[in-house]
């Protein structure tokens, strides 16, 4: 069951760097004593579904590095004013339908997660402002239609996952969206995704890619000849997709082929490939 609050006290603690309330379902708020911590580093609330509201002053909160919350308000101008972030974790924010006022100002973020918010709809177009990002996911969102926000200006973007988009059916198609640092790409359990752009081919760093339960994704598109750092793809739970990848008979192969490939069917293939493109196949059951 956990701690029901934080003693006012806790503010006495000058020198906190590290605080772990993960798990205390009952904690309703924080005192506004948290506000003096300013060597607080790491703040991790996961779990805490009961807090309804931040201490007025939380962007008291300078040395504030990486931020885990759980609840039903995301309290967007007050996270939007901590712009020492370099992680930040939402998840379980069944009231959030906008992210704009959270990302317009943390400019030192390196990691974003949005996991379960019910009812977003889309990422916000001033993401582009979080140059610093790296590893940004987006997992089990079920209204979110479309993901047409540009990134390109995220030079540093490392890692992509989108997870559990059922409404999603494409990936944008404007060329600008697609970060040339990019070197992983997850793309899990998007029931309706049906294509995906031939401008991916813009992604010229994209050394693995993953798509996983993607049932009525077709093909690949011609773009991804054109990847010449791949090394890795991995597909699994996508029958139409996985034909078309056989090697050498699959309609899709001579897109692939230059690359290391680990290709998953209903039962798991994988094709690692020599310098002369030819090596060996192994296939096992899962």
């Amino acid at each position: 069951m956990g701690i029901t609050h934080l003693p006012n006290s806790i503010g006495n603690m000058k020198h906190l760097r590290y605080l772990n309330l993960n798990g205390n379902i009952e904690l309703r708020f924080l005192p506004d004593s948290i506000c003096g911590l300013h060597f607080l580093q790491t703040l991790k609330l996961s779990g805490c579904r009961k807090i309804s509201t931040f201490p007025r002053n939380f962007s008291h909160l300078v040395s504030l590095r990486h931020l885990v919350i759980t609840s039903p308000n995301v309290f967007e101008k007050q996270l939007g004013t901590l712009t020492s972030l370099r992680s930040l974790t939402i998840e379980h924010c069944r009231n959030l339908v906008s992210l704009t006022e959270v990302t317009q100002n943390l400019i030192c973020l390196r990691t974003l997660r949005i996991h379960n918010c019910a009812k977003l709809t889309s990422m916000p177009s001033n993401l582009k402002n979080c140059t610093a990002l790296e590893n940004l996911e987006v997992v089990n969102c079920p209204k979110m239609e479309s993901l047409d926000v540009c990134i390109a200006n995220l030079s540093s973007l490392r890692s992509l996952t989108i997870k559990g988009l059922p409404k999603l059916k494409t990936l944008p198609v404007k060329p600008e969206f697609y970060a040339r640092s990019l070197q992983y790409l997850f793309i899990i359990d998007c029931i309706s995704l049906m294509t995906l752009p031939d401008c991916v081919r813009n992604l010229s760093s994209l050394m693995r890619v993953h798509i996983r339960y993607c049932p009525i994704l077709q093909n690949l598109p011609s773009g991804f000849g054109h990847l010449t750092a791949l090394q890795v793809l991995q597909i699994d739970g996508s029958p139409l997709l996985s034909t078309r990848c056989r090697r050498i008979a699959g309609e899709d192969w001579e897109k692939i082929a230059h690359s290391a490939i680990c290709a998953f069917t209903g039962s798991r293939m994988s094709v690692a490939l020599d310098g002369d493109r030819t090596n060996q196949i192994h296939r096992s059951e899962f």
